[in-house]
């Protein structure tokens, strides 16, 4: 499968203090919809272990067919908390 980084910037609702719901059930949800579509962390292991927080929004380092880590970021983009940049990492 295809490894990817994924660079997640905090849009403004994201980004928000006062947000409604904490970035940590945030992160539980997008760790569901990643596990919803057969998306992994490197090797197949727990994605959770691959995330790691920058000052814009957190990186995430995945595994998945294409189609998957797509839908994946269309679901999480479509809450308007974050945008993403994916980069290939390797087949």
């Amino acid at each position: 499968m295809p490894k990817y980084r994924l660079v997640l910037t905090w849009t403004q609702q994201g980004g928000d203090p006062n947000n409604p719901h904490p970035v940590s059930e945030r992160r539980d949800h997008a760790v569901r919809v990643a596990s919803d579509r057969r998306v992994t962390g490197p090797g197949g292991q727990p994605i959770r272990n691959h995330i790691t927080e920058g000052p814009h929004g957190p990186t995430w380092i995945v595994e998945g067919a294409d189609r998957d880590v797509d839908g994946m970021i269309g679901t999480w983009e479509g809450f308007n908390n974050v945008r993403v940049e994916k980069i290939l990492l390797g087949p």
